[in-house]
C-alpha cells in the first residue's frame, strides 16, 4: 500500500516541534500499520488498547488528519475516516470480531464504527454501529449489533448475560433443536477494568423454533414472538406456539439466577388432555382430575419461583 497527502513542520530548530499530517492511502496491511508505528506517536488512550490488540486484514485512509507537538501540554491528535475490510480484531475483554467491511471514524475523544458486516464471536452481523469513548474512568464500547441468527447462538448469549458466567442454571439445560430469528443485541462497558463489556440489553424475533426445556416432554416450538432481554430479566412478548398438538400464547417476564423467578406470566392455551396430565402431574398446586379425553381451554396467571409456582 502507499499514502498520499501534504505535510507541514513548523519549529524544526527550536524546542517547539510542531506537525500537521492530511493524507489519505491504498488499502495496507493492519499488521504492518500496527508494527511500523510507533506507540509513542499516538494518542494516550489509544496506545494502550492498539497496544493490546491484536489485527488483522486491511485498512484504507479515506482522510485523515494528525497533528502534533513536543510540548507535553499539546501531545498527538489524530481525526479520520478509514475503510476496514477483510479484518480480524481480539481484544483481552471482548470476543473476537471478524469485520467483512465497515467503516472507523476516529475523533478526538471517541472512535466511531458504522455499517460493520461480520462475525461477533460465532454471531453473523449484517449491521453494527457503535463508539469508544474515552473518558475519565477508562475507554468505554457501546456497540449495537443486528443479525438473521440460529435460535442456539441466542441461548449462548442468554446465558452469559453475567460476564461470562452462566446467569441460570436453568437456562444452560435449554437444548435448542432448530430456528431462526432476527437478533438486536446492545453491548457497552468498559474495556479495561471493571465488569468489561457486557450485554445490556438486545431482543430476539423468533421463527419457528424448536426447543426441549427441563420439567416439558416433547420439544416446545416457537412459531413467532418477541424476547427481550438484559442482564436482569427475560421479556416474552406475544409467544405463539405449540407443544405437539396443544396450542399456546405467552407473555410476561422471567427473572433468571440461581431459582428462576416468574413475574406474571401470562398463559392463554388449548391444551390435549395427554399434555394437559403431564402438567398436572408435575404440580400439586393444580387441584384438578387427569382428563381422559379431550381437551381444555386454559387462562393462567403465574408468579413465583419456578420451583415452586402459583
Amino acid at each position: 500500500g502507499s499514502f498520499s497527502g501534504n505535510a507541514n513542520v513548523t519549529g524544526l530548530f527550536a524546542n517547539d516541534l510542531t506537525i500537521f499530517v492530511s493524507m489519505t492511502s491504498t488499502p495496507l496491511s493492519l499488521q504492518t500499520v500496527q508494527s511500523v508505528i510507533p506507540k509513542k506517536l499516538l494518542p494516550l488512550r489509544v496506545a494502550s488498547i492498539w497496544d493490546e490488540a491484536n489485527v488483522d486484514g486491511t485498512i484504507q485512509v479515506m482522510q485523515a488528519t494528525i497533528a502534533g507537538s513536543t510540548r507535553t501540554d499539546v501531545g498527538i491528535s489524530v481525526v479520520g475516516t478509514f475503510q476496514l475490510d477483510q479484518s480480524l480484531l481480539t481484544y483481552p475483554s471482548i470476543p473476537d470480531i471478524k469485520i467483512v467491511h465497515g467503516m472507523m471514524v476516529v475523533e478526538p475523544d471517541r472512535v466511531r464504527f458504522a455499517e460493520f458486516s461480520g462475525m461477533y464471536d460465532d454471531i453473523s452481523v449484517q449491521a453494527a454501529n457503535g463508539l469508544i469513548l474515552f473518558n475519565e474512568a477508562g475507554p468505554w464500547l457501546d456497540l449495537e449489533v443486528r443479525g438473521k441468527v440460529l435460535a442456539h447462538e441466542v441461548v449462548k448469549v442468554m446465558t452469559s448475560l453475567s460476564g461470562g458466567k452462566p446467569s441460570s442454571p436453568y437456562l444452560s439445560n435449554v437444548n435448542v433443536l432448530e430456528g431462526m430469528g432476527d437478533l438486536r443485541i446492545h453491548f457497552a462497558g468498559l474495556l479495561e477494568g471493571g465488569e468489561g463489556v457486557v450485554v445490556a440489553d438486545g431482543e430476539y424475533n423468533a421463527q419457528g423454533v424448536m426447543l426441549h426445556v427441563p420439567e416439558v416432554d416433547g420439544p416446545i416450538v416457537i412459531n413467532k414472538g418477541r424476547i427481550l432481554f438484559s442482564q436482569y430479566d427475560l421479556r416474552f412478548e406475544d409467544i405463539i406456539g405449540n407443544v405437539g398438538d396443544s396450542q399456546f400464547r405467552v407473555q410476561g417476564v422471567v427473572k433468571p439466577g440461581v431459582r428462576v423467578e416468574i413475574d406474571r406470566i401470562n398463559i392463554h392455551a388449548t391444551l390435549q388432555h395427554v399434555f394437559f396430565n403431564q402438567v398436572l402431574s408435575k404440580s400439586s398446586s393444580i387441584p384438578l382430575a387427569p382428563l381422559a379425553s379431550g381437551e381444555v381451554t386454559l387462562q393462567a396467571e403465574l408468579s413465583g419461583f419456578l420451583d415452586s409456582l402459583k
